[in-house]
C-alpha cells in the first residue's frame, strides 16, 4: 500500500512539474527576466501608443507572425519601454496590422499577413526609428570589414 502512494505521488509531481513546463522556482523568474531584458529596442517619446489588429476573419496560418509576435516580442517592448501603451485587439478586418500612433498625430500602419515576428520587429524599427541613406552606407562598409 505505502508502494504505491509512493508511485501516485511521484506521478502527482511529475504531472505538476510537466504542466509548468518544468519551470518552477527562484530559476524560472531569472529566466524569465533574462529573456524580458534582451530587447534593445527603446520607443522615443514621440511614439504614444502601439495598436496590434489581429483580424479574425484570416486563417491561423497567415496570422502565425503576428502571433509569435504577440507572444514573444510584445513583452519584451512593454518591458523596456513602460511608457507606451500596447495593445492587443481582435478585428473583423481583413487585414492584421500593427498601428503606431505619434505624439503629432500621425498614424503608421504596418501589414502583417504572412511575416515572421523578425520581419515585423524590424519594420516596426525601421517605421519608428526610420534610417538615413548616410547610415546605411555605415552600415554597408561595417559589414563588408
Amino acid at each position: 500500500m505505502a508502494a504505491r502512494s509512493r508511485s501516485f505521488v511521484a506521478i502527482q509531481r511529475a504531472l505538476k512539474k510537466q504542466s509548468l513546463g518544468g519551470k518552477q522556482g527562484r530559476f524560472a523568474v531569472n529566466r524569465t527576466l533574462l529573456n524580458l531584458k534582451r530587447c534593445e529596442v527603446s520607443l522615443g517619446d514621440d511614439v504614444q501608443s502601439i495598436d496590434v489588429n489581429l483580424a479574425s476573419s484570416v486563417s491561423a496560418k497567415h496570422n502565425y507572425g503576428l502571433k509569435k509576435f504577440l507572444y514573444e516580442e510584445v513583452p519584451r517592448l512593454k518591458f523596456k519601454n513602460p511608457h507606451v501603451p500596447i495593445a492587443r485587439n481582435k478585428t473583423d478586418s481583413k487585414e492584421s496590422e500593427v498601428v503606431i500612433k505619434f505624439a503629432d498625430g500621425r498614424e503608421e500602419k504596418i501589414p502583417t499577413l504572412e511575416k515572421t515576428p523578425s520581419e515585423i520587429m524590424n519594420e516596426l524599427i525601421n517605421t519608428i526609428n526610420p534610417i538615413s541613406s548616410e547610415d546605411t552606407e555605415n552600415l554597408q562598409e561595417k559589414q563588408e570589414n
